[in-house]
């Protein structure tokens, strides 16, 4: 299905720099790969890929997803009990436990890329690699997880490659279907010829399926012809993702000189915006004028029905050219129910705007709008620090995630700053929680986390998972990335949920070049009460908790190198 321009609306300002378009399909999106040290290496042995740039009978009703791979309950807000334990449900069930799986992605040897998982129940832990049954396949560093068939295991799904022969690339997609025991590898299912770039899971049409989304990362074999990027929507089936009746989302661009719209379908996220019960798609995209550097990000809403993504009641909102200042840079995207009124909210991550923003957008029936938008910075009163000096910025914003943390039964937002400095490091990086509120994140109570931990009069905090104190001291040191990916998950179905950062280049530059590297932490709140006599209110603080190493992973017969491909997280 080709989606064709459509009319334009009214221009409404945010920033003095954004437009919001009511149309007849579009979109498209170019954000620029996240700075880099210096001399960053992919890791000794990685091979890199190249750039390829109503219910069913006998099987349960799922709910609608709220992103890349969370699932909230179905439009209608969250009761009371559910509230009262602040508990979310499971979002990435791979062995049906109702508990989380935490899902790591690391550069390995052998094997490129793989997913370091362990579950929440089943007694083992899996290092994900290419199966023997997709001969000289590697693992690409995209994945998420979904019900493809409905079942009530989510599977995991990752992309992946090949070189046939020099210079040759067959792009493909392996679906390893979750079950009582983990993921059944023994079963993985191959896609091949789909070059996945970016995915997103969800239940477009609400038949007890999730489909997939498969966006190609914004470069397509007609790159010099009339499209600039695609995303592709597979549908689940009993037998799991099929290609059978998949729906391909074009976007055309005018055959005039000037603007064109490309990179479509760099990012994706599903979740139920307009509260009609359908799980929707967002697509990110670009519009790229008579140069290089003209150009601004866009984002378009598909409408979820029974039938898919609904290409004529499309909405989008971008941002402007003719207006001096920023160009809405979107690298992150997802959608969750932060204010708790039954519909997905939009965040937006714009690391690369004026040092970093996250945008909130609330939910609404009539799709993608500015109305009642928040921009939550640096600036921002109650978030911690100050923007960022250096020249690159803090990258505030360049990874999201969200979930009740505070156990209150609302929603909060973990924000990485992947290269914000920390005293005299920099790049150091931060993570930062923006407690939820009934209005959504306000940045008021804003707690930050550097890795500089003082004691003070802090007591240490409690050894929860058997590791002492000393382990946990490590200092920010230039160019550890902290914050380069985020995640919250319930991986113990009790009290809130937990909180993850990887400082992806930990330990790169401190030690030889082949060593292994990268940082793992998991964070908690600790609470100091005022002292007898005190009128002082309690005083919050993030604090590490455990902290892994690609050595304390490895196993298997693999080893990791690097944890610098992210975690499953919403």
């Amino acid at each position: 299905m080709n989606i064709v321009r459509g009319t334009r609306g009214a221009a409404v300002g945010v920033l003095s720099l954004l437009t919001v378009v009511a149309c007849t399909p579009s979109a498209a999106s170019r954000p620029d790969a996240p700075p880099r040290p210096v001399g960053a290496a992919a890791g000794a042995g990685a091979p890199s890929e190249p750039d390829g740039g109503s219910q069913v009978a006998g099987r349960p009703k799922s709910a609608p997803r709220t992103s890349t791979g969370g699932r909230t309950p179905a439009a209608a807000p969250r009761s009371a009990a559910t509230l009262a334990a602040g508990r979310a449900g499971a979002r990435f069930d791979l062995d049906g436990d109702g508990r989380d799986e935490l899902v790591v992605g690391a550069a390995a040897s052998p094997g490129g890329t793989a997913l370091h998982v362990r579950y929440s129940r089943v007694a083992r832990r899996d290092t994900v690699t290419a199966p023997a049954s997709a001969p000289g396949y590697l693992l690409a560093p995209r994945y998420t997880a979904g019900d493809f068939n409905g079942d009530g295991f989510q599977d995991l799904t990752v992309a992946a490659f090949r070189t046939p022969t020099q210079g040759a690339v067959e792009h493909a997609i392996l679906v390893y279907p979750g079950g009582p025991d983990g993921l059944d590898r023994d079963r993985v299912t191959l896609l091949p010829g789909m070059n996945a770039g970016a995915f997103a899971a969800g239940d477009l049409d609400q038949d007890g399926d999730d489909e997939l989304a498969v966006g190609d990362g914004g470069a397509t074999e007609q790159r010099d012809g009339p499209f600039r990027g695609s995303v592709t929507v597979l549908s689940g089936s009993p037998n799991g993702v099929t290609l059978t009746g998949s729906v391909r989302l074009q976007q055309v661009v005018p055959r005039w000189s000037g603007l064109a719209e490309e990179n479509f379908g760099t990012h994706l996220a599903i979740g139920d915006l307009t509260g009609d019960g359908y799980a929707d798609l967002v697509v990110n995209g670009s519009r790229r004028g008579t140069s290089e550097t003209d150009w601004h990000g866009m984002l378009t809403l598909f409408p979820g029905s029974a039938t898919g993504p609904d290409a004529r009641r499309v909405s989008k909102v971008e941002g402007q050219l003719d207006t001096a200042g920023d160009s809405l840079p979107v690298d992150v995207i997802l959608l969750s129910d932060l204010d708790q009124d039954g519909r997905a909210d939009l965040v937006l991550g714009l690391p690369r705007s004026a040092g970093g923003r996250v945008i909130y957008l609330r939910g609404a029936a009539a799709g993608l709008s500015w109305a009642g938008r928040r921009v939550i910075d640096q600036d921002t009163p109650g978030v911690p620090g100050r923007p960022d000096p250096d020249a690159t910025g803090g990258h505030f914003g360049a990874a999201l995630a969200t979930g009740d943390v505070t156990g209150d039964g609302l929603p909060d937002l973990l924000v990485g700053a992947m290269t914000m400095t920390v005293g005299a490091a920099a790049d150091a990086g931060s993570v930062t929680l923006l407690p939820g509120t009934p209005q959504g994140p306000t940045g008021a109570g804003a707690l930050a986390y550097t890795q500089a931990v003082q004691t003070g009069d802090w007591p240490r905090p409690p050894a929860e998972f058997g590791q002492s104190a000393a382990m946990l001291r490590d200092q920010p040191e230039p160019n550890d990335y902290l914050g380069s990916a985020v995640a919250i998950l319930d991986l113990d179905g009790t009290g809130p949920l937990e909180m993850f950062a990887v400082a992806k280049y930990e330990d790169r530059w401190q030690q030889p070049a082949d060593a292994p590297y990268g940082l793992l932490t998991t964070l908690g709140i600790q609470t100091r009460t005022p002292r007898r006599g005190s009128t002082g209110p309690a005083a919050s603080r993030l604090v590490p908790l455990r902290q892994q190493r690609p050595a304390d992973l490895s196993g298997g017969g693999t080893r990791l190198l690097h944890f610098g491909y992210g975690l499953l997280s919403n």
